[in-house]
């Protein structure tokens, strides 16, 4: 692992339909982050993949961040996103935040994962599968306000590099061979 820099990295599609991925929703919560100076030196980055009908709410999204230290990646390489993961200490996932409808809930969250794998701690929403996957305090933080996102934020950023190791141990449990080992012993049981 890398030198880690005061990143918080989200990734998921640029998709302006119902902001899915909930990138507006962070992009105002980091910069009240900002404004209040509970994240002084810190930049958010937003990666993920976008279609050409989704341009329009790319630039709305940077219309939204100006002025503030949002840098936007989207169709970035899968070895720009290793990069991203590797370079920054914090993941910020709010998909489901403020929804009703399971269908736009965070059914399981790879990137989450991905995320864990790198050594970044997670804040993420505190509904559909990412609760899953995130222990409160024990291998991240889980979210149910944009309060709380800005609260948890800061409380991760303090966090020792025995919790990062928590969280990489964490990833290991959804590992491929984890699963294979696991689908092995349910298949010799039947």
């Amino acid at each position: 692992m890398g030198k880690k820099l005061n990143t918080i990295l989200s990734v998921g599609r640029f998709n302006g339909h119902n902001d899915v991925k909930k990138f507006k929703v962070l992009i105002r919560t980091f910069k009240e982050g900002i404004k209040r100076n509970v994240l002084p030196d810190w930049n958010l980055i937003l990666a993920g993949s976008m279609l050409p009908t989704d341009a329009s709410y790319l630039t709305s999204l940077k219309r939204e961040a100006k002025g503030i230290p949002i840098s936007f990646y989207p169709n970035c390489s899968f070895s720009t996103l290793v990069e991203l993961y590797a370079k920054s200490k914090i993941y910020w996932h709010a998909a489901g935040f403020e929804e009703t409808k399971p269908e736009y809930m965070e059914h399981f969250g790879i990137s989450t994962v991905e995320a864990m794998a790198s050594g970044c701690i997670p804040v993420v929403f505190a509904d559909g599968g990412q609760p899953e996957i995130v222990s409160e305090r024990k291998n991240g933080f889980l979210f149910r306000t944009t309060e709380e996102l800005l609260t948890k934020t800061v409380e991760a950023s303090k966090r020792s590099p025995k919790f990062v190791r928590s969280v990489l141990e964490r990833s290991k449990d959804f590992s491929e061979k984890r699963f294979t080992d696991a689908f092995d012993t349910l298949l010799s049981s039947l």
